[in-house]
């Protein structure tokens, strides 16, 4: 376990970069252009380098950058290939094709969201905002988690159980606070969740946020989402169309797809997440099954995700 010394210490170089970085958002809230000119020009293989992180929206793209802050408080980049120096942080570019105009409402609910999260937040990821790009907009994460929970799963670095329970119990209070605080409809497929090996402990950060329906109608995309079925509500995946029809009646079936996510979906996703990563033991087979049947809404047989 780490000491409180070294706990001490990586705080306060947190506080030292999230502080330099918010202060370097305009009277919009948005990323001084100026300031991130390095984040938010063109991507740079050698700088940037892609994570696997899915989204329910279509052509959105995740990076990993490594940087420091000079003398000056000014961003550094970092080759990903290198060792990162002793002062590094890291940071988590999302790439949208649209202009930020277009996605700042949505954007506005989504930052609510994050800010509330505090249970991650003082951790393992700060939204830090958004900014124009080339080719449209992004958004930028402080981030502490630089692999995802499907990343950690193939590589084995969650196999033991005191692992696993920690994780779940991460995730059940990222829910859990979300929903207390009127954030509902999450992507909760691994290839959405961070996962980090903290001084402490192991814990989640969940980057998956959509929204309830209103919020899902903010978005340029709404008629476009699509979740994962093999990790979502079946009441949400089940609205999957396919694509190969006409234009005019494929546009009509995608916008019957916004009725959007509920806490109870929310919930079952969870469960069904918990119940594939602690393996699918009778115990936990049970446990989740009453969870989810006892939810005050007509769901399909849970028994079926043992199939």
């Amino acid at each position: 376990m780490a000491s409180k010394e070294a706990v001490s210490i990586v705080m306060h170089k947190t506080t030292h970069v999230l502080d330099t970085l918010l202060d370097h958002l305009d009277e919009s809230g948005d990323l001084d252009a100026l300031y991130f000119a390095s984040v938010l020009t063109v991507l740079n293989e050698e700088l940037f380098a892609p994570m696997n992180i899915t989204s329910v929206f279509p052509d959105v793209r995740f990076f990993l950058v490594i940087a420091h802050l000079d003398q000056d408080s000014n961003i550094i980049l970092e080759q990903v290939t290198e060792q990162p120096s002793l002062d590094h942080f890291a940071l988590i570019i999302r790439y949208h094709k649209h202009d930020l105009d277009a996605l700042r409402p949505y954007f506005e609910e989504e930052l609510k969201c994050y800010e509330d999260l505090l249970v991650q937040k003082v951790r393992d990821l700060i939204y830090i905002g958004s900014g124009p790009t080339p080719n449209g907009c992004c958004t930028i994460f402080l981030t502490s988690s630089t692999l995802t929970l499907e990343g950690a799963i193939n590589k084995g670095l969650q196999s033991d159980l005191s692992s696993k329970l920690e994780i779940t119990k991460s995730l059940i209070d990222s829910i859990q606070q979300a929903h207390e605080s009127g954030h509902i409809g999450f992507n909760l497929s691994p290839s959405s969740i961070l996962c980090t090996q903290g001084l402490i402990n192991r814990s989640i950060a969940l980057v998956g946020f959509v929204g309830d329906k209103n919020i899902i109608a903010k978005h340029p995309d709404c008629s476009l989402l699509r979740w994962n079925r093999d990790w979502t509500a079946p009441e949400l995946s089940s609205r999957i169309r396919p694509r190969h029809r006409g234009a005019a009646q494929s546009t009509q079936e995608q916008g019957s797809d916004v009725n959007g996510p509920t806490v109870a979906s929310d919930i079952y996703a969870l469960g069904k997440l918990i119940f594939n990563l602690l393996e699918k033991s009778p115990e936990v087979q049970d446990f989740v099954a009453k969870a989810l049947e006892d939810l005050p809404q007509k769901r399909c047989d849970i028994h079926n995700l043992s199939k």
